[in-house]
C-alpha cells in the first residue's frame, strides 16, 4: 500500500484561486481570474481549524510571495 504524501511546514503548495480564502484579497490581486487559475507560490505554515458561518473546518495556512503581508488559507 502507498503512503499518502504529508504537508509539512514550509511546503511548497499550489491551489486554485477559488478556494483560497480571504475571497477579497484574491479578487484585488488577480482580476478576471479564470476557474482553473492556480497559485503556485504557496508556503505552507500552519494546520489549524476555521469557524465560518457555524461550521468548523480544518485549514491549511500559506504565506505567498505573490500577495506580500496576508495569511491566505485553504479549507482542507
Amino acid at each position: 500500500m502507498a503512503r499518502a504524501k504529508r504537508l509539512g511546514d514550509q511546503a511548497r503548495c499550489s491551489a486554485l484561486l477559488k478556494y483560497i480564502h480571504p475571497s477579497p484579497v484574491i479578487a484585488v490581486k488577480f482580476l478576471n481570474s479564470l476557474p482553473t487559475q492556480r497559485l503556485d507560490d504557496l508556503i505552507a505554515i500552519k494546520q489549524d481549524r476555521v469557524t465560518r458561518k457555524g461550521w468548523t473546518y480544518d485549514a491549511i495556512f500559506f504565506t505567498s510571495e505573490s500577495i506580500p503581508g496576508e495569511t491566505l488559507f485553504v479549507v482542507r
